[in-house]
């Protein structure tokens, strides 16, 4: 699991189609680096762009939100509902095949089905959540 909810929230762009002079390749992702994102060109320079250059070439740039396009190893082990306000710890590997949350835990399956209903959050907010209320 990524251990830094800074980390998971970085904005990340996946190549979705090839785009002219660019060598990055179709499925890879860029990643935010001191406010701008790099292109690889075929001269193999990195080219810095801010993300509103991206959003004008929707069919060649995805901006993924922070839980698309994540493998199980890089969500959050907290998160944050963002509509109740409430923390949970999520669960790895499954405990069953059904898909569950109770008070304060979920499983992965249920975080994957659901994530953008949640923001990754850390243990020590989990656990004043926690400590708030007993």
């Amino acid at each position: 699991m990524i251990d830094t909810v800074d980390k998971l929230m970085m904005p990340r762009i996946k190549v979705i189609a090839p785009m002219p002079l660019m060598t990055n390749k179709v499925g890879s992702f860029l990643y935010y680096l001191e406010g701008s994102f790099g292109i690889k060109t075929i001269m193999n320079d990195q080219h810095y762009y801010p993300l509103e250059y991206f959003k004008i070439w929707p069919h060649i740039f995805k901006i993924c939100d922070w839980w698309e396009e994540r493998t199980i190893d890089e969500m959050p082990e907290y998160v944050k509902d963002i509509r109740t306000g409430h923390f949970y710890k999520v669960l790895q590997p499954y405990h069953n095949s059904r898909i569950w949350h109770s008070d304060f835990e979920m499983e992965m399956i249920y975080l994957q089905r659901y994530a953008s209903n949640y923001l990754p959050a850390t243990k020590e907010e989990y656990d004043q959540f926690i400590n708030q209320t007993k």
